[in-house]
């Protein structure tokens, strides 16, 4: 399935529950876990499958063009929301946290140049871009039944850290088929600056979520508007699903 595939299911299914949930606004027949008028704090973890939109790479010097695309990458999230029970139907959240995200390349190699019995290559490894966010999400969460709603707001990520990484070496590739390395693999490890990339970043994030015995888990996607890289760079933005466990406590 395609990013804007998995997009649009996630957007059919929140406005599908929006949809019923205003439907039920005033019947009573839909409860949430806490009662109106509670306020929660809910320490969250996680993890997520982060990746940038229209961020691909040309690999150069290529005899032919080829184009890489970033691919998803893993990284830990966690953070504390506090949660207010508005109505029976609907919650407000505010949260502050810690979000790894970024992209990552595959493994690529291209010839440097050539002798009578090899060709001399370099190879690249384990290239990826972690870019870290003190993430501040604002959400309303509509429950459709029991324990189980669908949740939408905005969040703003202010960059705290970001470190760009890959592993390179070289190579003869013999004629018979062979392989001999040149050179120990190297680690090359970069910051980007403020003049190439934005410190602050909006996205929408798209929720849904499900509360039993206090235990919150939720799958949210964040869309993000801002481009990541300044011009002339491309205007990149950031693709992140989001994978979360929690456990609220009522305040008294």
């Amino acid at each position: 399935m395609t990013t804007t595939m998995k997009k649009s299911v996630m957007i059919m299914l929140l406005m599908l529950g929006l949809n019923v949930c205003s439907s039920w606004s005033g019947s009573g027949s839909v409860m949430a876990q806490s009662r109106q008028g509670t306020i929660s704090i809910m320490p969250k973890v996680g993890t997520n499958i982060a990746n940038l939109t229209n961020n691909n790479m040309a690999i150069d010097p290529a005899p032919e063009a080829q184009i890489m695309k970033s691919k998803g990458k893993a990284g830990l999230v966690c953070g504390v929301d506090v949660w207010y029970q508005a109505t029976d139907l609907v919650a407000l959240s505010l949260g502050v946290g810690y979000s790894r995200q970024g992209y990552r390349y595959g493994d690529y190699e291209y010839k440097v140049s050539s002798a009578s019995d090899y060709d001399l290559y370099t190879g690249t490894s384990d290239m990826h871009h972690n870019i870290d966010y003190l993430a501040i999400p604002l959400m309303a969460h509509c429950y459709v039944a029991r324990g189980l709603a669908v949740g939408a707001g905005v969040q703003a990520g202010i960059v705290l850290d970001n470190k760009y990484s890959y592993e390179e070496s070289e190579f003869k590739l013999y004629r018979s088929g062979s392989r001999e390395y040149t050179t120990k693999s190297v680690q090359h490890e970069e910051e980007y600056t403020s003049r190439v990339m934005n410190g602050f970043d909006i996205a929408i994030p798209l929720s849904v979520s499900y509360e039993y015995m206090n235990v919150v888990v939720a799958a949210t996607y964040n869309l993000g508007l801002t481009s990541i890289f300044k011009s002339p760079l491309p205007k990149s933005k950031n693709s992140v699903w989001m994978f979360t466990a929690g456990y609220k406590i009522e305040l008294p």
